[in-house]
């Protein structure tokens, strides 16, 4: 979550933006897991999933912002010297 927040730094504003709304819903997701109110078993499952479907995507945006910020950094890269 931490490589997440960190590549929110240096996205676009609407890279940023997707991301810190996909850490909060994460976060929140996380913070009913461990709640696990137990007259609530549907939401408790729910959370569970878009727990797990939150952190992957955070993954892979995270990923995908940082080596598109590598791409426009590096004229080597893009030049394919």
């Amino acid at each position: 979550m931490t490589a997440s927040i960190w590549a929110g730094s240096l996205a676009s504003f609407r890279q940023q933006r997707l991301l810190y709304i996909l850490a909060a819903i994460t976060g929140l997701s996380g913070t009913l897991m461990i709640l696990r109110i137990p007259w609530i078993d549907t939401l408790n499952r729910l959370a569970y999933t878009s727990f797990d479907l939150g952190l992957a995507t955070l993954a892979a945006l995270a990923s995908f912002v940082l080596v598109a910020r590598l791409w426009r950094m590096n004229p080597v890269i893009r030049n394919g010297r």
